[in-house]
């Protein structure tokens, strides 16, 4: 064990993936100032205590697959890693993502696909760093309207939920260059998103109750068809195809029905 402590100590990044843990040992903390990376995930943790505030230079955090539930997880003790820029909480039993998220000033990646999220709280609104949000297969019917204010967020997944619409304030992501809806239950889409994300080059609405030909009636859809056909351009320079091996026109030809 010492060999092992001694390592993360050395190196930065506690290593504990797929080991069957229910408990996070009490030698991962003594790591204290030392720990910039902890991975935990693949185990069967019970909880998630406020101890890891101990770790304070913390900048990489991987929870993915325990099936922690919110009441499992210290988002009080998690809100004080000031360093943290990347937090994967995938394929867990998540209901929300509380306030404390806003805490985390650092952040650029927020990962939590595959969960049971019912509800963002508007404090994601404060990530002002953030570049990549992955909140695909989960239990959505809105977004805060404050993610507009995640001025540097470039990626975004929230496909497989079930949103009815999406805030027109995300049209404020000047840097946003890839956005996901596919599978979800949209009926409409504002204008705002297609004139003010001027970098956004890949748009998919798959498995909407929306049309290509809904799209091309939308302001700013003929300068963001320019852009996404240009990056089609290049692609086929460099041979790199979407799996049917043609051009994906981001939307459905007919209107999906959800029931």
């Amino acid at each position: 064990m010492a060999f092992i402590d001694n390592t993360w100590s050395a190196s930065g990044i506690i290593s504990l993936r797929d080991r069957r843990q229910e408990v996070v040992p009490k030698r991962v903390w003594e790591i204290g100032a030392a720990a910039r990376v902890l991975d935990l995930a693949g185990n069967c943790l019970k909880r998630f205590p406020a101890d890891v505030q101990q770790l304070v230079n913390l900048q990489k955090l991987r929870l993915s697959g325990n099936g922690l539930k919110d009441e499992q997880l210290d988002w009080q003790g998690l809100g004080m890693l000031k360093h943290l820029t990347t937090l994967a909480l995938d394929h867990n039993m998540f209901t929300r993502i509380p306030a404390e998220i806003g805490l985390l000033c650092e952040l650029k990646v927020l990962s939590a696909a595959h969960n049971k999220m019912l509800h963002i709280a508007e404090e994601i609104g404060a990530l002002s760093k953030l570049e990549k949000l992955i909140l695909s297969h989960n239990c959505l019917k809105e977004l805060p309207p404050s993610l507009g204010h995640c001025c540097l967020l470039v990626e975004a997944d929230f496909s497989a939920n079930f949103l009815r619409e999406i805030p027109a304030s995300l049209g404020q992501l000047t840097k946003m260059k890839v956005l996901n809806l596919d599978h979800n239950a949209l009926r409409s889409f504002p204008n705002e998103v297609l004139k003010g994300c001027v970098e956004l080059t890949t748009l998919s609405l798959h498995g909407n109750e929306l049309t290509i030909q809904y799209l091309r009636q939308l302001e700013g859809w003929a300068e963001f068809d320019v852009r996404r056909r240009a990056k089609h351009s290049k692609q086929l320079q460099f041979s790199v195809l979407d799996s049917s091996g043609g051009f994906d026109e981001g939307a459905d030809s007919q209107q999906w029905s959800h029931w």
